[in-house]
C-alpha cells in the first residue's frame, strides 16, 4: 500500500486536499439505490425452488418416495428457508446502511464527487457480512478505507471533520478544567490579605481552615547515649640489650 500524504508537506505543490467535512453530516434524504436486486442471491433461491417442484412431482406421481428422496427432499426445503430468510435480512440491512452512510460528515464529499455508485457496493458488501459471509467482509473493509470511513482511509483522502460548535466546544473546555457543568459559582480559595494595621487576615475556606483546632503532637522520647571508658594498656619495660643476648644462650634449643 503506497504511503500516506503529509497534511503540511514542505514543498506547496498543486494538490487536492485537505477537505475539512461538517461534524453535522450531511443533511437531506439519502440517493436512490442505485443497484438491482442481488442476482446470487434469486440464482440460489429459483435453483432451490426448482428442486424442490421436481421432488414433490415425483411423489405426487408414484405416491411415495425412497428413504433417499424423503431425505434430499427435506434438506432442500430447509435451505431454500434460509436462503429466503437471508435474501430478507440482506435487503433490510442494505436499506438500514444506506440511510445511515448517508447520514455521514464524509458523505459531503461523495455527493460533491458523485459516489453514488461506489457507496452502494460498499453497503452491499457490507449488508452481506452482517450475515455472516467472510468473503464480503473483506471486501467492505477495503471499500471503507477507499470511501473514507476509516482514520486509515480519512488520512489517505486527507479529510478531516470540523470541531463542533463554538459554544459546545466551550463547556467542554470548562468542564475538563473546573469539574463542573458551568450551571453555578465555582467555589475558589482566596488569598492573604493585609488590614490596616499589618495583622494579616484569612478569608473563606483558609479561614475556616485556620480557625479548627490542630491535634497536638507527640514528641518521640530521645535515646541517651553513654560513653564507655577505653581500657588503657601498660607498657612494660624493654630488657637491656646486653641480658637478652644473654637469656638466649642460656636457653637450650629444641630437637
Amino acid at each position: 500500500m503506497p504511503a500516506l500524504p503529509k497534511q503540511n508537506p514542505i514543498r506547496r505543490n498543486a494538490r487536492v486536499g485537505p477537505v475539512v467535512l461538517p461534524a453535522a453530516g450531511r443533511p437531506g434524504d439519502p440517493p436512490t439505490w442505485p443497484l438491482t436486486p442481488n442476482p446470487r442471491l434469486l440464482a440460489r433461491i429459483e435453483l432451490l425452488e426448482e428442486a424442490v417442484a421436481e421432488l414433490e412431482d415425483a411423489e405426487l406421481e408414484t405416491g411415495k418416495l425412497s428413504r433417499t428422496q424423503l431425505t434430499k427432499l427435506t434438506r432442500t426445503r430447509e435451505r431454500l428457508r434460509v436462503a429466503e430468510v437471508e435474501a430478507r435480512m440482506i435487503v433490510e440491512a442494505e436499506t438500514n446502511l444506506w440511510a445511515q452512510v448517508w447520514n455521514t460528515p464524509q458523505a459531503v464529499e461523495w455527493e460533491r464527487l458523485r459516489w453514488v455508485h461506489d457507496v452502494a457496493l460498499y453497503v452491499r458488501w457490507m449488508a452481506a457480512a452482517q450475515c455472516g459471509d467472510l468473503d464480503a467482509g473483506k471486501e467492505s473493509r477495503q471499500y471503507a478505507d477507499r470511501l473514507g470511513l476509516t482514520p486509515r482511509g480519512m488520512k489517505s483522502l486527507m479529510w478531516s471533520v470540523a470541531a463542533p460548535d463554538a459554544g459546545q466546544h466551550e463547556a467542554t473546555q470548562q468542564h475538563a478544567a473546573t469539574g463542573t457543568d458551568g450551571g453555578g459559582p465555582v467555589q475558589r480559595r482566596h488569598l492573604v490579605a493585609l488590614d490596616g494595621g499589618g495583622s494579616t487576615t484569612l478569608s473563606g475556606a483558609a479561614a475556616a481552615a485556620e480557625t479548627t483546632p490542630k491535634p497536638p503532637t507527640r514528641k518521640r522520647p530521645t535515646k541517651k547515649t553513654t560513653t564507655k571508658p577505653t581500657a588503657t594498656k601498660k607498657s612494660t619495660p624493654k630488657k637491656p640489650a646486653a641480658k637478652r643476648a644473654a637469656a638466649k644462650k642460656t636457653t637450650p634449643r629444641k630437637r
